[in-house]
């Protein structure tokens, strides 16, 4: 069935361990409870509908925008969608037993993002392309904004990365790719 018996069975008020089939989850239940209906907090009950509910909105999100990189700060029709969708990586990160294997396939079957940070620097990345594409100049300067993104500063960041040996080889060829002078130091003129 859903659920197994994990220890001996001693009286209707006395918890036993039963595991649900589900999610794996071990609990305790007295009898008593469990025969009128109590079940896994992880699969059924309020767990579940909250995690149903954010799991919902992520499927309704995807549908509209056609993609699940959903950022921190995001509200989805009135539901904190981008705070949920990092609460499912942190758990994922810290191995938390709330992420049960079911819900980590649910979310892999709608393609989602288990690392923010390496998509949010590929977003950042092909806005630069694009900027330097279009207007064919040189490093951007802090202050620039392109798509509403604050391409000068993200770059200025890079190079500062780079500069402190903190960036990954693999993103500082990428970066020469568009831009071969991007960790040139710049000087200012003596006078």
């Amino acid at each position: 069935g859903d659920y197994e018996l994990m220890n001996e069975y001693i009286d209707y008020k006395t918890p036993i361990l039963i595991k649900c089939g589900r999610c794996s989850n071990v609990q305790k239940y007295r009898p008593d409870r469990f025969l009128r209906g109590q079940r896994c907090k992880y699969c059924s009950g309020l767990y579940y509908e909250k995690w149903m509910n954010g799991y919902n909105n992520l499927l309704k999100y995807k549908k509209e925008f056609g993609h699940v990189d959903v950022m921190k700060n995001t509200v989805y029709n009135g539901y904190s969608l981008g705070n949920w969708v990092s609460c499912q990586r942190a758990y994922l990160r810290n191995g938390n037993p709330v992420l049960r294997q079911w819900k980590i396939d649910l979310l892999d079957e709608i393609g989602f993002n288990w690392d923010a940070k390496y998509t949010e620097w590929f977003r950042q990345y092909n806005v630069l392309k694009e900027y330097y594409n279009l207007v064919e100049c040189k490093r951007p300067v802090p202050s620039v904004v392109y798509k509403g993104e604050s391409i000068g500063k993200w770059i200025k960041t890079q190079r500062g990365k780079y500069f402190q040996g903190s960036i990954p080889q693999w993103k500082i060829d990428l970066l020469l790719k568009v831009d071969p002078c991007v960790f040139d130091r710049i000087r200012k003129p003596v006078i």
